[in-house]
């Protein structure tokens, strides 16, 4: 498993029209008009996904699920986050649902293709549609801010020995899709400790039923 530095431009929104930001929002979220209008940047090329501001815009409904937590367009934790990556449409598709003591920030990764990265942070639980999540172009992974500095993952699953990754800031990805396919989390959840050099750190479970993949994260 290797770790993927954080490369994306500043794609908040600020030079293109209020008429592709809001059609990409249409896209994802029933409504989600704070999302259309202009912001700062939230990541650049050395893997700081620290921001300022605040733009909060509410609890939002999704197509097909809804997610019970407020939204922000820049990236505003410290600290690890669970992230999905794909195309409005396709996240709109295979998100269930989402819910508990945190947020979600949301960056576009390309506007050409409506792509996208959600960022969960908190306290929270991500439901996806188990066969969607198999077959669909969705990336799903760990995001680390810079802030949080250097570190390490432990990942441990059911009897196997714990696997320790060394990583920098930046995105971890997790092969969700080819731990499906291959039933892996249908007898084990994979159980991630992210820990920091300061003495940073953050729980993730992913973990598998008969219809959804279920992902968990605590601070």
């Amino acid at each position: 498993m290797k770790i993927l530095r954080h490369t994306s431009k500043d794609l908040s929104g600020r030079g293109r029209s209020p008429a592709f930001l809001a059609g990409l929002a249409a896209c994802l979220i029933v409504a989600l008009p704070a999302l259309a209008r202009g912001g700062s940047g939230s990541g650049n090329q050395n893997g700081d996904y620290s921001s300022g501001g605040d733009e909060t815009v509410g609890t939002l409904p999704l197509v097909g699920g809804s997610i019970h937590l407020p939204f922000t367009r820049n990236w505003r934790g410290t600290q690890p986050a669970f992230y999905l990556e794909g195309t409005a449409d396709d996240l709109a598709t295979v998100i269930r649902g989402a819910r508990g003591h945190g947020f979600v920030s949301v960056q576009v990764i390309d506007p050409q293709t409506e792509r996208l990265r959600l960022a969960f942070h908190g306290d929270v639980f991500v439901a996806l549609v188990r066969d969607l999540a198999i077959t669909m172009p969705i990336d799903v992974g760990i995001a680390v801010p810079a802030s949080f500095g250097m570190g390490r993952a432990t990942l441990t699953q059911g009897q196997s020995a714990p696997r320790i990754v060394r990583f920098h800031p930046g995105l971890l990805p997790l092969p969700v899709g080819s731990m499906l396919s291959s039933g892996t989390l249908d007898h084990d959840p994979l159980q991630i400790l992210v820990t920091g050099r300061t003495g940073g750190h953050s729980a993730h479970t992913v973990a598998a039923t008969a219809d959804l993949v279920i992902l968990g994260q605590s601070y």
